[in-house]
C-alpha cells in the first residue's frame, strides 16, 4: 500500500458533475489499497471572479485582505469534494492551508512555503480519513495571517504536502494528457513526453509551458518528489513522469548529429513587454533589480551593461508579462532618478520562443539553426538569451505561432518509444 497525493485543478472541479468524477477517482485509488491526500484548486474561474470583485471595490486593495478574499475559492472546492466523498462512503475532511500545516513567509500574493507540519494530515490518514487540502494558501510565519502562493500555487501545495508526508508520488491531475513537445493548440505534430527530468520541466515551465507551475517543479527537485502529470478523466493515459535526471531518456527530438544534444521541446510565451532605460549606474541597476523583486512580477532577460557610451553608466533592459506592466511601472516610478538619467521605454507586445534540452546551450549549432529557421520566415529576432538547457529569442507577437511551428518541425524529428513497463519499473525502483 502506497501514499499518493493527488492534486486536481480548477477545470477538473469546475462543477458538481466534475467534482463527482474526482470523488469517484479518489475512491477508486483507495480501493486499490492506497492512502490518499487530495489537494484542490478553486472551481473553474472563481479566482478570477474574486480578483475582479476586489478590483471593482478598490483600485489598490490591501494585499492582506486580497489574499483573504481570493483564497476562499480553494476552501469551497475542498469542502465540496469532502461532501462528495462522504456521499460515496469515503470518510473525508476538508482542511485549510493553515490547518494542513503549511507555513509561508509573509509576502502576500506570492508567498513561499518555508515549512509544512504534516501531523494533522497524518492523524486523519491513521484514522482512515482522506484529507482534502485547499491549495494555494498558507499561514504567514510573521503574523499568522492567510497568504497565497501565486498563480499555480496549488501545484506547489501538492508537491510540498507530498514532500512532508514522504508520499510515493504526487499526481497532478488536469485536463491534459501530459507534457508535450510543444503546445498542441499551436503544433498539430506535438508529441507527448513520457518522462522528463526536473531540470527539463523547470526550463519548460520557465519558458512558458503552463502544465506545471515553475515553483512546484523547483520544490519537487529540491525535495526529490516524484511527480506524475496525468489526465483527471482518462485513467488509460500514462501521462508524464517528472523526476531525477538519471531516469530513462524519453526525448522526442533526436539530433541528426550524434554529437548534438537532444531537444526536449519548444515552449513559448505571448503578451510580453520589454523595458529599456539608458544611463543607469551600477548602484541604480541594483536598486531597479530589488524594486522589481518586490513587485513579484515575473522578470526575464534582465540585462545590464550594454552601451556605446564610455563612463560608469550603462543601458538596462528586462522583459515582463504585459499583465504586470501597471504595477511594475508604478514601482519603478519611485526609483531615485539620480541613478538613471534616461527615460523608461516600453515595447509593443512581444512573443518569446524557447528551445529546451539538457546541454543545448553549449552546442555551437543549435542557436544558428534556430536563427536560420526564423530568418527563412522573415521573423525578426529582438533579443537572444542562451542558457545551458534553454535558448530563448524574442520576436513580434503576431509571428510567434509561425515561429513555434517551424522551429518544432526543425528539431522534433524522431520519436523515441519508451515502454510503459520500463517507465513504471524505474519509478517503482525495480
Amino acid at each position: 500500500m502506497g501514499l499518493i497525493v493527488q492534486k486536481y485543478g480548477g477545470t477538473s472541479v469546475a462543477d458538481a458533475e466534475l467534482l463527482g468524477g474526482v470523488a469517484d477517482r479518489v475512491r477508486q485509488t483507495r480501493q486499490e489499497g492506497h492512502q490518499v491526500v487530495v489537494v484542490v484548486s478553486a472551481m473553474g474561474r472563481s479566482t478570477d471572479d474574486l480578483l475582479a470583485l476586489a478590483g471593482r471595490l478598490s483600485g489598490d486593495p490591501a494585499h492582506r485582505e486580497l489574499d483573504a478574499l481570493v483564497s476562499t475559492g480553494e476552501s469551497v472546492s475542498a469542502a465540496a469534494l469532502a461532501i462528495a466523498l462522504g456521499h460515496r462512503g469515503v470518510p473525508a475532511e476538508s482542511m485549510s492551508g493553515e490547518r494542513a500545516g503549511i507555513v509561508t513567509d509573509g509576502r502576500h500574493g506570492n508567498a513561499r512555503i518555508v515549512h509544512v507540519d504534516p501531523s494533522r494530515m497524518r492523524q486523519l490518514l491513521d484514522r482512515g480519513v482522506v484529507p482534502v487540502v485547499a491549495g494555494f494558501q498558507g499561514e504567514s510565519c510573521e503574523d499568522g495571517s492567510r497568504t497565497t502562493l501565486g498563480r499555480g500555487g496549488s501545484d506547489t501545495t501538492a508537491v510540498a504536502v507530498a514532500a512532508a508526508l514522504g508520499a510515493d508520488v504526487c499526481e497532478i491531475c488536469t485536463d491534459v494528457n501530459g507534457v508535450y513537445t510543444a503546445d498542441p493548440r499551436f503544433v498539430t505534430g506535438a508529441r507527448k513526453l513520457d518522462v522528463l527530468s526536473y531540470e527539463e520541466m523547470i526550463e519548460l515551465s520557465a519558458a512558458g509551458a503552463k502544465v506545471l507551475a515553475l515553483s512546484s517543479m523547483e520544490y519537487a527537485r529540491r525535495h526529490q518528489v516524484p511527480v506524475h502529470l496525468r489526465s483527471s478523466t482518462r485513467s488509460d493515459v500514462t501521462g508524464t513522469w517528472v523526476g531525477p535526471s538519471t531516469r530513462p531518456s524519453a526525448h522526442a527530438g533526436l539530433p541528426a548529429d550524434p554529437g548534438q544534444p537532444p531537444v526536449t521541446g519548444v515552449a513559448h510565451q505571448s503578451g510580453l513587454v520589454r523595458c529599456t532605460v539608458s544611463d543607469v549606474t551600477q548602484q541604480g541597476a541594483a536598486v531597479i533589480g530589488a524594486t522589481l523583486g518586490e513587485t513579484a512580477a515575473r522578470v526575464d532577460m534582465f540585462r545590464y551593461g550594454w552601451t556605446d557610451v564610455a563612463g560608469d553608466r550603462r543601458n538596462l533592459s528586462f522583459v515582463i508579462p504585459e499583465a504586470d506592466l501597471a504595477k511594475v511601472s508604478s514601482s519603478l516610478s519611485t526609483v531615485d532618478t539620480s541613478r538613471s538619467s534616461g527615460e523608461w521605454r516600453w515595447t509593443p507586445p512581444l512573443g518569446k520562443l524557447s528551445v529546451v534540452g539538457l546541454g543545448i546551450g553549449d552546442h555551437p549549432q543549435i542557436l544558428p539553426s534556430v536563427l536560420d529557421v526564423l530568418g527563412s520566415l522573415d521573423v525578426s529576432v529582438g533579443e537572444v538569451v542562451v542558457c545551458p538547457a534553454r535558448i530563448s529569442v524574442l520576436c513580434a507577437e503576431e509571428r510567434l505561432s509561425d515561429a513555434v511551428v517551424a522551429v518544432h518541425e526543425q528539431f522534433i524529428t524522431t520519436e523515441v518509444e519508451v515502454r510503459e513497463d520500463r517507465v513504471l519499473s524505474y519509478w517503482q525502483g525495480e
